[in-house]
């Protein structure tokens, strides 16, 4: 920490935000994606009965794993429904809900622990005469089910039924008979999702912007989905999210919640939100209970294995669409191994960006993520679709919505367990800003990051004396000054460059109503002459040198367009950028101001802060970057 005396005209800091997209990951963790399992064993499997005859089935489910799991229906063929249906049960079902081919009984509270066992018995009445046979289900919430074999006739004249046999299905590690492709495309319906992004436009009002799907992966409102659908273009979760939920697939989905990102990797293109309110933005009381998919083992798949896929084509209440395909290939990617994309026969809707494809056991597989074509990663089809910047026109000059167009790859799900696994632990992780330049075309090039997040690997100490103090406090770094007219900065002292970027993030923790915060740029190691660009408490901003002991104003203190950015509670980013003789200065990302001077070549980056006649302002600094501005 160095601190230098200013005097009183000193011209003190500008505000800028430079924000770049970096990959955020988790960790696997052993266990926490344990597939929901369950054991069925039917007694007795084939019935014999007569016309209007009752009969009763028992079935025992065991839970094999170490978690609880919960019974939320089980699914009953429609050939035996309208043959022999079920008309009571112990413990009762709650309703039957009818679906493609099957009708669902639909319990509640039926919980089994782990090692245990629950039976089920089923009272089933014969209508007619004839012979009945099919596939039943066992749905767990959360995810995982169990498909078992019963057969059945009614008979004028009754014979002896077989001894009873034993069934036992195990979806995720013994192949399992598949429930018809009809029933299994609604089952799956139920757990996919439109996400519309909304933004706040220039003139003040929330508005759609484009849309994108997603699927249900935990019943608590966990949703996987692509990150361009959830994230800005420069990086950021957009304003907010609504999802839209699908009731019947032959009805557009409905408003239902709003939610927020918590993971996001742009590298992957994928990213896990959660619902936390309603649809009009209220805080829920409890989390939603909603149909999860269960996740596949993406790197099972073969060449030729069928594929469902579900999404929506995009904004406009368009329902659910279905797309069979078939695995065609798999491209691989540095860093993400020969399986990064799976390559898809089926021609998919853009909109369904972030949707569902699944195998025909109903897991989880793949994520239509590429809106584009081939094995490129490049956005061939990005339209603007809505008035953005309020001009009365939709053409070039709006925000441009990367969903048009048709997909034809996909993500594996395996590479998106470690961001699902984080989420559901409660960790967040955001991409790290991108760099929001409004000035010259700059093409910048990383060379120090510093998030203050741990005060052990931190670049800069924490000190205290009788001029102020610094320490690492809640993932950023406090400062404050003791004295007045007294400015503290610091620089990152390993690189010196001619052309840079620096940019930093400054929120007031104790306000004096005149203080400064911004950035250096081209400090001098041995004399220590650098340039700064600062804002103030009370709205100014400056461009100015410190040289040979004095400052001298490039930029007189101007008001800023908005003068209440430095205040308590607002996070603003500063970023100034010397290129040759250019200094310019920005805040959030807007271009400020522009001055000329070449008196500093070059030398290194940091940021500054500074009081007037009032001591005892504190700031707090995050995202630290310096960036080498190249050709």
């Amino acid at each position: 920490m160095r601190s230098r005396w200013l005097w009183a005209f000193l011209t003190l800091f500008a505000c800028a935000c430079l924000v770049l997209f970096g990959v955020v990951g988790g960790f696997f963790i052993t266990g926490v994606f344990e597939e929901r399992r369950v054991d069925v064993r039917v007694e007795p499997p084939v019935l014999l009965v007569a016309p209007g005859q009752e009969i009763q089935v028992t079935l025992t489910l065991s839970n094999p794993g170490k978690r609880e799991i919960r019974v939320d229906s089980i699914a009953v063929p429609d050939a035996w429904w309208e043959a022999m249906p079920v008309i009571r049960s112990e413990p009762p079902f709650l309703r039957v809900e009818s679906g493609l081919g099957e009708r669902y009984l639909v319990f509640q509270d039926v919980v089994i622990p782990p090692g245990a066992a629950q039976r089920i018995q089923l009272t089933l009445k014969a209508l007619e005469s004839g012979r009945v046979q099919g596939e039943w289900a066992v749905y767990l919430q959360g995810g995982g089910m169990a498909l078992f074999q019963m057969e059945g006739a009614i008979e004028t004249r009754v014979a002896q039924a077989p001894s009873p046999t034993v069934l036992v299905t195990r979806p995720t590690q013994t192949p399992t008979p598949t429930p018809s492709m009809a029933a299994l495309a609604e089952r799956l319906a139920r757990s996919v999702v439109m996400i519309v992004a909304l933004k706040v436009l220039p003139n003040g009002t929330l508005e759609p912007v484009w849309s994108g799907s997603g699927t249900v992966v935990d019943p608590r409102g966990f949703i996987l989905t692509n990150a361009h659908v959830v994230l800005d273009d420069f990086g950021q979760p957009v304003d907010d999210l609504l999802i839209l939920v699908t009731q019947q697939p032959d009805q557009p989905p409905e408003p239902a919640y709003r939610a927020r990102v918590i993971q996001a990797d742009p590298k992957l293109d994928l990213a896990v939100i959660k619902i936390d309110r309603d649809a009009d933005g209220n805080l829920l009381s409890k989390p939603p209970d909603l149909p999860a998919v269960p996740l596949g083992d993406s790197d099972q798949l073969r060449l030729g294995d069928p594929l469902l896929i579900l999404g929506y084509p995009g904004i406009g209440g368009e329902t659910i669409t279905l797309t069979r395909g078939e695995v065609s290939g798999f491209t691989s990617q540095p860093g993400y191994g020969p399986r990064a994309w799976i390559k898809t026969s089926a021609t998919i809707a853009g909109g369904s960006s972030g949707g569902l494809a699944a195998n025909l056991k109903g897991e989880l597989v793949g994520i239509p993520t590429l809106v584009g074509a081939g094995d490129t990663e490049e956005v061939v089809d990005c339209r603007p679709l809505v008035d953005t910047n309020s001009d009365g026109v939709i053409d070039e000059k709006d925000i441009c919505v990367p969903i048009g167009g048709y997909i034809n790859a996909l993500r594996p799900i395996n590479l998106a367990r470690p961001l699902i696994e984080a989420a559901l632990m409660g960790k967040v992780a955001l991409p790290t800003p991108r760099p929001r330049v409004a000035g010259p075309d700059v093409n910048l090039v990383e060379v120090f990051y510093e998030s203050f997040d741990n005060p052990t690997q931190g670049y800069w100490r924490a000190d205290e004396d009788e001029t102020g103090l610094t320490r690492y406090e809640q993932g950023y770094f406090l400062v404050q000054i003791k004295r007045k007219e007294f400015v503290f900065w610091f620089t990152y002292g390993e690189k010196v460059l001619r052309d840079m970027a620096v940019s930093v993030t400054v929120e007031v923790k104790k306000p004096t109503g005149t203080g400064d915060a911004g950035v250096v740029c081209r400090e001098d190691p041995v004399t220590g002459d650098f340039y700064a660009f600062s804002i103030s408490e009370d709205g100014y901003y400056s461009i100015w040198m410190y040289r040979q002991g004095e400052t001298q104003a490039l930029i007189r203190w101007t008001r800023l367009p908005q003068p209440d950015l430095l205040q308590p509670g607002r996070p603003v980013e500063i970023t100034g950028l010397c290129m040759g003789p250019h200094l310019v200065l920005l805040v959030d990302g807007e271009f400020i101001a522009e001055v000329q001077d070449t008196t500093l070549t070059q030398g290194q980056g940091g940021f500054l802060v500074g009081t007037w006649d009032t001591p005892g302002f504190a700031v707090a600094f995050d995202d630290f970057y310096l960036f080498e501005i190249q050709p």
